[in-house]
């Protein structure tokens, strides 16, 4: 196999129409390279002899690799090629990683690209290695800008401390098996991707539960001490969050949900609003999750909770309040609850899981970045922002310690009415230090790695979002004296929420987000922006006749598409009844008390004819069903038995919060004169 067969061919393996919008790693191995070698009778040794030739037109022969792969990348767009042709020296430079090499540590890279090379093995760099980052951002470019994500997405953010080899090194820090695996850690530890855990927690969860998720080696970095595997394991910790924060809320199968179904999961959060001059707090709850909520909420159950409680989608991944009623009119105490242990909820029938985690401390946000008034539990201690704390009294002896020793402003709040037994609560103004604390509660430790993340915004697919709905920048991690920049225009932090917004007199369709110490770049993401999305002018091929059947361009009456031709179809009537989707009832309601049918177990009686066709599940849409809104008004007129009249006032009354009401003004009206009167009947 020559050069650019070898390359196409691991192209075709790595980005191809099934990896449409999901996040590529260029995980390359012994094993995948001869698969890929095995069709053309070729192998890895086959695959070195063409690096070290390269395309036809590289004329840098006797230099090292690295300048040819430059020359690889240069105008190579100009070439009419499918694939960019510096994908083969990418993954020689992925597999080179993968490479032990006795005498040298696992971590150590340059070891392992010589021994490929067949040249002596050293660990010092190798000459315009430094210049590959120029490979694997244009590798970003081709994936989100010239293929918009069809074939896949590649991300060439920089992690960690390793500038140079933390490109190759990002990309087997994890075997495919062991990624495939992290949604189950993710579920089983109750991690959440909009308020992702420290990075010691992550390390501590990860490396001493006794599962089989991770392989040894990856469990024995998470928990390495020694200062020279540092780098490669906040890498590695790196990895792992990005995945979180990329992770859909989806996770395999479980037998009690069904085979072959997915479960979505969710994580509940503490609420609280604070009434000091009344001296109370209303605890309440709150899921957020990054699955689609069910169209008609949730309806969940634990064993802990008595009945059901029920939510509906919010907004930005959140949930409704959880409340006791379908109606949403109680709202669920939780301070009903015992914290410590954490609670499971689930919604059977659209295999939903939502969990609330053990913690006995609780760290409270201002809710205002949400969009929703109060606190919110957050999954860590704030920096340069005041917060609340929930904690068991058995640990007033040490917060009170840190508090005196490392916060600003420490103090207990006395006499709140709505904290459970055994609580209390701790205004902070601001927390200097994670000191004492970060030890025995890793998960209230400060973040120690640097990292971006996108929050919000629109999103078309892996790091693409539409222009006008930019996501908001998050930055964890920081130190004095580092700086945050778009596309080299230095961003500000809103004060009240710290997070950064890219302005809007930015344009562009490449975002690049850089934190910068002294005019270096420490830590690096891109974004990409679509103005529109591309019309397709397609020439119609299909015609069909008023049955959908097709018919010849030159019948008289005949439609494409939503176009019709040589027919004038009657005004569209907003309000049209159309059938039911399945396991929904519909209440078909009559003008008089009493008249109401519920479809489909029952028929619609010859005697009377329906005003109102109501869908219903857990929440419904009052459809006019009538033929004229003059001879549609109630009455007091009271037909059938008193079982019917009471069901005919239970859903014109008891559930008219949960019924959506029409749009159009006049059908609206009606609608409100039917609620009247259904509250004076008895």
């Amino acid at each position: 196999m020559d050069y650019l067969l070898w390359n196409n061919e691991i192209a075709r393996k790595f980005f191809n129409p099934e990896k449409s919008g999901m996040r590529i790693f260029l995980y390359v191995t012994k094993e995948a390279i001869n698969e890929i070698g095995v069709p053309h009778e070729a192998d890895l040794e086959d695959f070195k002899s063409a690096i070290k030739i390269g395309p036809p037109w590289i004329t840098r022969h006797g230099r090292s690799i690295c300048q040819q792969a430059l020359q690889a990348l240069e105008n190579w767009r100009t070439r009419e090629l499918e694939f960019p042709p510096y994908l083969g020296y990418l993954a020689f430079f992925v597999l080179a990683d993968t490479i032990d090499v006795e005498g040298f540590s696992r971590y150590s890279y340059y070891p392992g690209l010589r021994s490929l090379l067949g040249e002596e093995p050293s660990a010092g760099g190798f000459p315009s290695f430094d210049k590959m980052y120029q490979l694997w951002f244009d590798l970003e470019q081709w994936t989100n800008d010239d293929r918009k994500g069809e074939l896949g997405v590649f991300r060439a953010d920089i992690l960690g401390k390793m500038e140079h080899v933390g490109l190759p090194k990002a990309q087997t820090a994890l075997t495919d098996d062991e990624r495939e695996k992290l949604p189950l850690l993710f579920a089983e530890n109750g991690f959440d991707p909009f308020s992702p855990p420290s990075d010691i927690e992550v390390a501590s969860l990860l490396s001493h539960e006794t599962h089989h998720h991770l392989l040894p080696h990856t469990k024995e970095l998470l928990r390495s001490t020694r200062e020279d595997e540092q780098p490669f394991r906040e890498m590695l910790i790196d990895i792992i969050l990005e995945e979180l924060l990329d992770w859909d809320g989806s996770a395999p199968p479980e037998a009690e949900f069904g085979e072959h179904e997915r479960i979505s999961l969710g994580n509940l959060r503490l609420t609280m609003a604070l009434d000091k001059t009344a001296g109370t707090a209303r605890i309440g709850l709150r899921c957020r999750s990054n699955r689609e909520y069910p169209e008609e909420g949730l309806s969940l159950s634990g064993e802990v909770i008595p009945g059901a409680l029920y939510c509906l989608e919010d907004w930005q991944g959140w949930s409704t309040p959880l409340s006791e009623s379908e109606s949403q009119t109680r709202l669920f105490d939780a301070s009903r609850l015992d914290w410590r242990h954490g609670i499971t909820l689930k919604d059977q029938e659209h295999s939903w899981k939502i969990t609330l985690s053990k913690r006995p401390i609780r760290v409270m946000i201002s809710a205002a970045q949400f969009g929703f008034d109060g606190f919110v539990e957050d999954g860590q201690i704030p920096k340069s922002k005041s917060f609340y704390l929930l904690a068991l009294n058995a640990l007033a002896e040490v917060l009170q310690r840190w508090g005196a020793q490392y916060c600003d402003g420490f103090r207990q709040m006395e006499t709140i009415s709505g904290v459970p037994g055994g609580w209390r609560l701790y205004f902070i103004v601001r927390a200097n230090s994670d000191a004492i604390i970060r030890d025995e509660f890793p998960f209230l430790a400060f973040p120690t790695a640097l990292r971006i993340q996108l929050r919000g915004g629109l999103k078309v697919r892996g790091n693409q979002y539409f222009a006008f709905a930019l996501p908001i920048v998050d930055v964890t991690g920081m130190d004095e004296g580092m700086a945050i920049f778009c596309n080299n225009y230095p961003l500000s932090c809103d004060q009240d929420t710290g997070l950064y917004k890219i302005p809007d007199t930015l344009r562009g369709r490449r975002f690049v987000i850089e934190v910068r110490c002294q005019d270096k770049c420490v830590c690096r993401r891109s974004l990409y922006a679509l103005e529109t999305v591309d019309w397709r002018d397609i020439p119609a091929t299909t015609h069909v006749d008023s049955f959908g059947l097709q018919t010849p361009s030159d019948n008289a009456e005949f439609s494409v598409g939503p176009l019709v031709y040589g027919f004038d179809p009657p005004k569209f009537n907003p309000e049209i009844f159309l059938p039911p989707t399945a396991g929904h009832r519909v209440f078909f309601i009559g003008r008089n008390p009493g008249e109401i049918a519920v479809a489909p177990a029952e028929p619609i009686p010859s005697d009377w004819s329906p005003v109102w066709a109501i869908p219903m599940r857990k929440r419904g849409h009052a459809i006019f069903c009538g033929t004229d809104l003059g001879a549609s008004t109630p009455t007091m007129n009271p037909k059938g038995d008193k079982r019917s009249v009471r069901k005919w006032k239970e859903i014109l009354w008891h559930c008219r919060k949960r019924i959506e009401p029409p749009h159009h003004a006049a059908v609206r009206q009606l609608w409100e004169a039917f609620k009247e009167t259904a509250e004076r009947v008895r």
